[in-house]
């Protein structure tokens, strides 16, 4: 027999679920091809608001609201300076509404560190690979590289983002 209280609480852990698959879905597409799709971050704004009507007491809507619209604004401001893309201020933004205002600040630090990692871990494989390519151009024509191995290109940082909420999204 199914304990009625796992029915109960099946649509909010069905909508939490949804937040670490779009999460992750974002990041790997940010790896394919430096771009997160819109349906990403409008698929967790909508999830988000699933979940307070699932769980009131326990999605703190108000607090989300307002640490995804502060997060928007900052994010806005960044994206007009040209030091975010879009996607990532619409992803970041998005995954705020789950961590919440509350925890907006160790969200960032978290989504920074995780970005400090990632930079760091594409800088040492990028250069890595440069030298195995200059070693094997002795080879033969070598085959084109995936994009996030070439120097130069942006940092996907969808999967800082990913891994930045993953880390402090409320239990």
């Amino acid at each position: 027999m199914i304990d009625p209280g796992f029915l109960a609480d099946l649509p909010a852990a069905l909508c939490r679920a949804s937040l670490f698959v779009l999460l992750g879905l974002a990041a790997a597409h940010d790896v394919a091809d430096f771009r997160i799709p819109n349906a990403v971050p409008a698929l967790l704004l909508a999830a988000f608001g699933l979940f307070a009507l699932a769980a009131p007491g326990e999605a703190a809507f108000l607090d989300g609201m307002l640490g995804g619209g502060v997060t928007l604004a900052l994010g806005f401001a960044l994206f007009s300076a040209r030091l975010m893309g879009g996607g990532d201020v619409k992803l970041l933004a998005a995954a705020a509404l789950w961590t919440g205002f509350r925890v907006l600040p160790a969200h960032l630090l978290a989504v920074a560190v995780a970005g400090a990692g990632l930079a760091l871990v594409l800088v040492v494989l990028r250069w890595a690979v440069a030298r195995a390519v200059l070693f094997a151009a002795g080879c033969g024509p070598a085959a084109p590289l995936p994009r996030i191995l070439r120097p130069g290109e942006p940092l996907p940082y969808g999967v800082a983002i990913a891994i930045g909420t993953v880390l402090v999204v409320p239990g």
